[in-house]
């Protein structure tokens, strides 16, 4: 996994399973992992992540104590994202980053993005409004996984039901 310039030590919040924590990890980084599910918190910790059961909000750390944050397909879940995207910039160091990776497209909203709990996908131009709202300057905003786009719409038939699986 590329750096991108992330400092080597970052948290994840909204970790949901540890998927992603687990995959930084193993590439070096140190991960601390907040997630307010605690089966959640509990499966990350398992797999050897630092985990708290937790929100960023209810942990009430020191304004600019933490040097990288990573947002990673959360926010879509949120109704209000922008409180979250407020505290992130208040915890966040003043030279910190935040990584943000999020569905995009409306037009390809499915039953999966319902069963799931989003409230929203996102085009680059909703993204970088709703971030820098929150008081961020967007450094790189785009569609990383655009090119496999095409790939879904040549996807066998018979995997069809796999449309309505969450992850």
């Amino acid at each position: 996994m590329a750096t991108c310039g992330v400092p080597r030590s970052l948290w994840e919040v909204g970790v949901g399973t540890g998927i992603v924590a687990q995959v930084l990890q193993n590439d070096g980084y140190h991960v601390v992992a907040v997630e307010p599910g605690r089966s959640g918190a509990a499966q990350t910790a398992e797999s050897g992540v630092p985990s708290i059961a937790s929100t960023l909000e209810e942990l009430r750390l020191p304004a600019g104590s933490i040097p990288a944050i990573g947002l990673f397909d959360v926010i879509e879940h949120l109704e209000d994202p922008g409180r979250l995207l407020e505290e992130c910039r208040r915890v966040l160091d003043p030279a910190g980053q935040l990584v943000v990776t999020v569905p995009a497209y409306s037009w390809l909203w499915s039953n999966a993005d319902d069963l799931a709990g989003h409230w929203r996908r996102y085009t680059t131009g909703s993204l970088i409004a709703e971030v820098e709202d929150s008081g961020f300057d967007v450094r790189d905003c785009s569609y990383r996984m655009a090119p496999f786009l095409p790939l879904w719409f040549y996807r066998p038939a018979r995997h069809k039901r796999c449309d309505t699986t969450t992850r």
